[in-house]
């Protein structure tokens, strides 16, 4: 038995939170599918053209306002917490916290963020690859994934990074905007059966009451779910486009052609999954992928003489990555620090300082690369978005 484990009524709700997860993901596929059909608004990101520089293209007040109120957004957040930490914690204790962390193991977990997103552009290579046509370049699919990331931090209400990476992947390479949109589903499905994946070993590493046995089981359940869907997607495609197809049927024309049109580009980037090797390889990375996960947050704590071990780090990264699901705030602020914190204090962390500490350096080992590189990302291409009446 550990010696230090999280509450067992802690383990619940985090497994509560990993249905919700499951939900959250289940309708961003639903959103994917069946984006711009019903909207009065298209938002897109667009490439900054000569046409689209001429004096006819005007930004309206309102796209000329977001960017200000955004950072507004950002500074009264930054400006809020920075008072709320220095009311509760002496600024000479939280320089006390800091000056015995030990920054090599920052510059690690540093690293680790940089690689996660190399891992995640070469999976997305894997999942665009299709028996006719050759994957993009590594260096395409990486600013493309890292602009994303970055569209996502800084326009986290409109949870445009999927859709701002397929349009800088078709800029870069000229890949079809609707088979990158396609392998989003893929994608979400890897990553939601490796969350699951995640809180499996946590449960199973920490001594736990057996009134939440069912919950464990529910939620292996639900990955073995995921991944015979995954099966019928990629083996049994015809079978399933004549389902929907015979559901389509049923809708309007104007509305049924652009809904199988955007399926069928879908399930094209399904076909990685027909390949062994392929599979081998997104298995693979997606295995790296949520082991470096856990790792991040796991190289921090001897930064802060934290004797923890891999399962606490394991539980920081599934709540942290639930609670950050949803549109939120800017960066994530408020919503990433508290939810660290929390999870410190529910391991017995009684050092605000170093709770404060530890949550500030965990912050900057994951959102600093995504910002810098997200912000070369952007400036490469000249991303900006506007809105298109349909």
């Amino acid at each position: 038995m550990r010696s230090r484990k999280p509450s067992w009524h802690l383990i619940l709700t985090t497994l509560v939170y990993g249905k919700l997860a499951i939900l959250t993901y289940c309708l961003a596929i639903r959103q994917h599918l069946l984006y711009g059909l019903n909207r009065r608004l298209e938002l897109e990101f667009v490439v900054l053209t000569e046409k689209d520089k001429s004096p006819g293209k005007t930004q309206t007040s309102w796209q000329r306002l977001w960017p200000w109120l955004n950072m507004g957004l950002t500074a009264v957040l930054l400006l809020v917490g920075l008072w709320y930490l220095f009311t509760k914690i002496p600024p000479a204790e939280l320089a006390a916290a800091f000056t015995l962390s030990q920054w090599p193991y920052v510059l690690i977990g540093l690293t680790l963020t940089i690689v996660i997103n190399l891992l995640k552009a070469w999976r997305w290579q894997f999942l665009l690859t299709t028996p006719d046509t050759s994957p993009p370049d590594l260096s395409s699919a990486f600013w493309a994934v890292t602009l994303g990331f970055f569209v996502n931090l800084v326009l986290p209400f409109l949870r445009l990074g999927e859709f701002a990476r397929v349009y800088a992947l078709w800029q870069q390479t000229g890949i079809s905007k609707t088979r990158g949109l396609g392998t989003v589903v893929v994608e979400k499905t890897l990553e939601l059966l490796m969350i699951a994946g995640t809180a499996v070993f946590v449960v199973t590493a920490i001594v736990i009451p057996d009134t939440i046995s069912n919950s464990t089981l529910l939620l292996g359940l639900v990955g073995l779910i995921g991944l015979l869907v995954m099966y019928l997607l990629a083996f049994q495609t015809q079978r399933v486009n004549q389902w929907l197809h015979h559901f389509t049927n049923y809708l309007p024309t104007t509305i049924a052609n652009p809904i199988h049109r955007l399926i069928l580009n879908g399930l094209e980037g399904l076909s990685a999954l027909r390949n062994r090797k392929l599979t081998a390889g997104l298995v693979a990375t997606s295995l790296a992928i949520a082991i470096l996960y856990i790792l991040t947050p796991f190289v921090l704590f001897p930064a802060f003489g934290l004797s923890y071990g891999l399962a606490e780090a394991a539980l920081i990264h599934i709540v942290v990555s639930i609670a950050a699901t949803p549109p939120s705030t800017p960066g994530k602020i408020g919503v990433f620090d508290g939810t660290t914190a929390l999870m410190l204090a529910s391991f017995g962390l009684e050092n605000t300082a170093v709770i404060a500490g530890y949550t500030i350096l965990y912050r900057v080992v994951v959102m600093l690369p995504q910002i810098v590189l997200g912000a070369i990302a952007a400036s490469r291409t000249h991303w900006q978005w506007r809105i298109h009446q349909l």
